[in-house]
């Protein structure tokens, strides 16, 4: 009996020495936006964040190919803006992101995927319908799929319901103020 939980205790301290994780993978992957958020300094949960700024939806799903596996807990997908800034219409960026996220279903197929809406931007109310547009298609794809879809856009629009916020949002990036309410709104999706 000595034996036994000897070689369970060197296991567990190899497994620390390792790096081994107990708490399932939660990755997050998108453009800047999702870039620019410090998960730690929110939650007490590891989660890690492959986003890359200025990352259009393609390079998104190419960097979720190399990340995703079997492991994997739970993917959420953020992108889309850049994509619209440089001219790209919702329609050829949801086929993207249908692709992007059957892809995900294969390469983690016990994974829960979430799709995070894109959010609106200060200035360019054509940029602004599009994003709106495209969010409609994200929340289909997400349905037809068997992903969540998280409609973060609403808490971020102004009253006119087109243009983002100013005091959450600076152009196209997020504020902390911002920050702070897209890591609030998110919370209940990582527990």
């Amino acid at each position: 009996m000595k034996k036994i939980r000897l070689l369970c205790v060197s296991m567990l301290f190899f497994i620390a020495a390792e790096g081994f994780c107990f708490f399932p993978e939660i990755i997050f992957f998108g453009d800047s936006i999702m870039w620019q958020q410090k998960w730690s300094k929110y939650w007490d949960r590891p989660v890690e964040n492959k986003a890359v700024p200025a990352s259009r939806v393609v390079g998104i799903m190419n960097r979720a190919k190399k990340f995703l596996d079997a492991e994997t807990y739970k993917a959420f997908f953020e992108g889309g803006i850049n994509d619209i800034l440089l001219g790209r219409k919702a329609t050829n960026i949801a086929e993207d992101y249908e692709k992007m996220i059957k892809m995900a279903k294969i390469k983690a197929p016990n994974a829960k995927i979430y799709i995070i809406s894109v959010l609106p931007i200060v200035k360019g109310d054509n940029k602004n319908k599009e994003i709106i547009t495209l969010n409609s298609y994200l929340e289909e794809i997400a349905e037809s799929q068997g992903a969540t879809f998280i409609d973060l856009h609403q808490y971020f629009v102004d009253a006119d319901g087109i243009t983002a916020r100013r005091d959450l949002v600076r152009s196209v990036h997020l504020m902390p103020k911002g920050q702070q309410l897209m890591a609030d709104k998110l919370e209940p999706y990582i527990n």
